[in-house]
């Protein structure tokens, strides 16, 4: 075999073990986020709990901060029912392996227009350590329930808009 053919197979080989370890490791993420992701996101679902509880107890008299929560099926939804009127629906995912966000908005009591939905998604990864970290908006956390206030802020910033 010609000198160059040789090293065209060697160039080769190395290439196709390159991609398969990259796709092993993506999958070895894949299969750890889809363990450990639930567990983070519920470690979420309850903080937003607890804080929804608080931001009641300390604004009982504002309507405005006035934001229902209820669980549901691999998350939540936030509503508040002063106008501007929002919804936000937040659930774990499987096929994404993350969290599918969905916010609604309906501006007046006058008008029966409601906005389009606005959908995201959580982002989970890993960091060096295998520790989950996820980011929404604007925020990275590898703290679950960090990820509270981001929750909660985007219900009440439709207020200050």
């Amino acid at each position: 075999m010609g000198d160059w053919i040789s090293r065209l197979k060697q160039q080769e080989e190395t290439a196709r073990c390159g991609r398969d370890q990259k796709r092993a490791l993506q999958m070895r993420e894949h299969d750890l986020i889809a363990e450990k992701g639930p567990y983070s996101w519920e470690k979420v679902v309850a903080q937003v709990e607890r804080d929804i509880a608080t931001l009641r107890m300390a604004f009982p008299e504002d309507p405005a901060k006035e934001i229902q929560f209820a669980r549901c099926e691999r998350g939540f939804t936030l509503e508040r029912h002063s106008y501007p009127q929002v919804l936000l629906k937040a659930r774990w995912v499987s096929e994404i392996n993350g969290v599918g966000v969905e916010t609604t908005v309906r501006t007046s009591a006058i008008s029966e227009r409601v906005t389009s939905p606005t959908k995201e998604e959580i982002r989970f990864s890993l960091t060096s350590e295998n520790d989950i970290r996820m980011t929404f908006e604007t925020t990275s956390s590898v703290i679950p329930e960090s990820l509270s206030e981001p929750f909660i802020m985007k219900v009440l910033r439709h207020n200050l808009e």
